[in-house]
């Protein structure tokens, strides 16, 4: 049968003009689980636009999800592996962190938009599917411990006139997992599918005249842990 879930909630939130370019935000959702129950999630935003072509931002708060098993373990649906769920799961939490900043450069004929980020989350509860203690199960439980998520992101967009655009975007991040024994020792893992490095790229050529457009795209992800059936 369809599941079907009412989850109603509440989300205020009130600006704060600190200065001619600073604004504060406070924000703050409650949401309503049947199953979860209360719910509780604060957020707070920082902007600060030093200039007319360049802003910073800093984000902060936390956030829940609820697993859907049946959406995300794909892998199960080939029929190759089954899907062991141990415990009642219990919704994932997390504490963010993000800055960002942007700028713009602008000439007679080119412009030049450049983003950068860097983020730090914090996941409790989560659920990171096992696929290493039986090659045919996936194994689902919430962590015993926590996960951590942080890195940096650098895109850039360049236009020349109306024919040139170009695209491109590096990530660096770093991705672990760290669990508890019943001795209380941790170990550190990096989850699968989970690369240390990405980049994108995209470069457009237009003929304005002809209403031609020619791109080339591309991406590139470095080494990950994949599950193995050995």
């Amino acid at each position: 049968r369809p599941d079907r879930t009412l989850l109603p909630g509440l989300f205020v939130a009130d600006e704060w003009a600190l200065q001619k370019d600073e604004v504060l935000l406070i924000g703050f959702r409650w949401d309503y689980h049947p199953v979860h129950k209360n719910i509780l999630t604060p957020r707070l935003a920082w902007k600060w636009s030093p200039g007319l072509q360049q802003v910073f931002r800093l984000n902060a708060g936390t956030g829940f999800r609820v697993a859907n098993l049946s959406t995300e373990e794909h892998a199960a649906l080939t029929g190759a592996r089954a899907v062991v769920i141990q415990e009642a799961l219990k919704p994932e939490k997390s504490i963010n962190i993000n800055l960002n900043y942007t700028k713009l450069v602008k000439g007679k004929s080119a412009s030049l938009n450049l983003d950068f980020s860097a983020w730090f989350s914090y996941f409790s509860n989560q659920i990171i599917p096992d696929y290493d203690t039986d090659p045919n199960k996936i194994i689902s439980k919430n962590l015993d411990g926590y996960a951590l998520s942080k890195g940096i992101t650098l895109n850039l967009d360049f236009n020349y006139g109306r024919r040139f655009k170009a695209l491109a975007g590096i990530t660096l991040q770093s991705l672990k997992k760290i669990t508890t024994d019943e001795q209380g020792n941790k170990t550190s893992q990096v989850p699968v599918l989970t690369e240390k490095w990405s980049g994108v790229w995209t470069f457009s050529y237009t003929i304005p005249g002809a209403g031609w457009s020619f791109d080339y795209t591309g991406n590139v992800y470095g080494p990950m842990r994949l599950a193995l059936l050995s």
